[in-house]
């Protein structure tokens, strides 16, 4: 034990330090919060506040402190070395329980009784509130011109999310003689069809961005739904370890690919919309030639269910991903040649998603963590901690700038991807 310090709270309900350690603020039961030197344990000085202190957090640079309270709807903001304060931020908040920097502090993040919020740093103005999170990000979409982002929950809703400001837009509910909870969803290329898979023997359609319904097509259970990237062809992977192609524009039923027995987790469809694989149950991943109906091969890849398939920007190669011995590989497209194995990973790979330019990967896991993967050299940059449950869906943005993750916890979250 370094250090023992005694303070005059209660309860001391919020800590941080400062990010070069030398101070630590402390609050709690009282309208105060406390500096100490870490040192020796000297307090510093005192800051009084309007409320009781739930939460506090320090800019990156050290020289902001924030503070949330229990009995105001207030966000407050100290200069760190002189004890000023410098601005308040309010916008109708409930108790705030949490708080957290960006690591380049522009944005300043908020846990609420009923939300969490994002607000720009320097002037206070909110830019997100993501207020629903009850159930599992069953899977997320990008409209074309990345505006909104669509949204599938396990509790049988469809979001639509204002980008720019993290708002929904729209919430688009399923009839309740279709579907008690949905598994997947897919934009079309174009951006003017959605279609969402529940777990009942249909694909459901809508208009986007309007949200009003387009068609229902019965199948026999459905798992998983993808568009081509040429908008010909809609894929719809089964619950028997089948893959039904059908003409996107029309509908009609074009081919079926048996891939064996079993469940279908993950779909893709390659960039030049020539190939199609799937992973399923006992780690099998399978590829398609999608014109002639030819299975190209079948790999038992991983010693459980292959949950995560995606093609490279090219074309050329195909990552999966899976449970058992915890791992990613590396596949040629079309021969099925492994060309590359990660060593054991501490948990399931549950998602997986590629850079627009190919150079980096991300693959979810159901510990709750994000890998971010070198693809020159398959080499792992970072981890990246959140999500408290699995990590069910991920995706980059066009630029290649964010990486946007849904969990089985509920929550959406946008994650910086520096260049270099």
């Amino acid at each position: 034990l370094h250090l023992t310090i005694q303070t005059d709270l209660i309860s001391v309900d919020g800590l941080a330090f400062s990010p070069d350690g030398k101070t630590l603020a402390s609050g709690g039961l009282v309208s105060t919060i406390s500096l100490w030197d870490v040192a020796t344990g000297q307090q510093l000085r005192t800051l009084e506040t309007p409320t009781w202190i739930t939460s506090l957090a320090f800019s990156p640079d050290g020289k902001r402190l924030a503070a949330g309270g229990v009995n105001d709807d207030t966000i407050m903001i100290w200069d760190a070395a002189s004890g000023e304060r410098l601005r308040f931020f309010t916008n109708q908040l409930n108790q705030v329980g949490s708080l957290a920097y960006s690591p380049d502090g522009r944005w300043l993040v908020t846990g609420e009784v009923d939300a969490v919020r994002v607000w720009d740093a320097a002037n206070g103005k909110e830019l997100w509130v993501l207020d629903d999170y009850q159930t599992t990000v069953q899977g997320l979409a990008f409209t074309p011109d990345e505006n909104l982002l669509a949204a599938g929950y396990w509790n049988n809703q469809i979001k639509l999310w204002d980008v720019a400001r993290g708002r929904t837009m729209r919430t688009i509910v399923p009839e309740d003689d279709f579907t008690k909870h949905l598994t997947d969803i897919a934009l079309s290329p174009d951006g003017k069809l959605l279609a969402a898979v529940p777990l009942e023997k249909w694909i459901l359609m809508w208009h986007m961005p309007e949200g009003t319904p387009a068609e229902t097509l019965q199948l026999d259970n459905p798992t998983r739904v993808a568009f081509s990237p040429d908008g010909r062809w809609l894929a719809a992977g089964m619950y028997n370890s089948r893959v039904k192609i059908l003409d996107a524009v029309t509908r009609e039923e074009l081919s079926t690919l048996h891939e064996g027995s079993g469940q279908i987790y993950g779909l893709a469809f390659s960039p030049d919309s020539r190939l199609i694989a799937s992973g399923g149950t006992r780690g099998r991943v399978t590829v398609w030639e999608v014109a002639s109906e030819r299975k190209l091969w079948l790999q038992e890849a991983h010693s459980i269910d292959a949950q995560a398939v995606i093609f490279s920007p090219d074309s050329k190669w195909l990552i999966s991903g899976g449970g058992g011995r915890q791992q990613i590989k590396v596949w040629d497209a079309v021969t099925g040649d492994n060309l590359w194995t990660s060593e054991n990973l501490r948990s399931p790979v549950k998602s997986v998603a590629l850079s627009p330019d190919g150079t980096l990967l991300a693959s979810g896991s159901s510990d709750g963590t994000i890998r971010l993967w070198e693809v020159a050299r398959w080499h792992q940059l970072h981890v990246f901690s959140g999500h408290t449950q699995r990590v069910q869906c991920l995706r980059f943005s066009a630029d290649g700038r964010w990486l946007i993750s849904g969990g089985a916890d509920g929550t959406i979250r946008l994650w910086g991807i520096s260049p270099g």
